[in-house]
């Protein structure tokens, strides 16, 4: 594998990581849509640890405004209904996730804030 210089991550739960370096998750649910596109790291919340990278393809632009409709694409987010009731809320926008790459060697970095999303820097993985 061959080096790639990132300059943000997306922090997230060690679960939600496994998941999308498995490919088994390839939505990101937020409150909020995304204009970020291209390669980012994959932060842990409560390490700071980075374990691996995926490229944010796409942001639906439509919110999903009801937890049927959430429910229906479970297999895209893996986000319980009971998750998605205490930390959502009302709407939400899936960021598309793909081509995830777990790092041979995890990078230990700074803790984050507990409310952060992104953490800006610059690394060579």
């Amino acid at each position: 594998m061959s080096a790639i210089a990132i300059n943000r991550c997306l922090v997230l739960p060690q679960k939600s990581i496994e998941m999308i370096l498995a490919g088994t998750k390839t939505w990101v649910l937020n409150k909020r849509p995304t204009s970020v596109r291209g390669v980012i790291g994959l932060m842990d919340r409560e390490t700071g640890v980075i374990h691996g990278t995926a490229e944010i393809t796409g942001c639906h632009r439509k919110p999903f405004l009801t937890l049927s409709s959430l429910s229906y694409h479970f297999e895209l987010h893996r986000v319980s209904d009971e998750d998605i009731k205490k930390s959502r809320g009302g709407c939400c926008f899936p960021w598309v996730v793909g081509n995830p790459v777990t790092l041979e060697s995890t990078v230990p970095c700074e803790k984050p804030r507990s409310d952060a999303l992104w953490v800006n820097g610059l690394w060579n993985l």
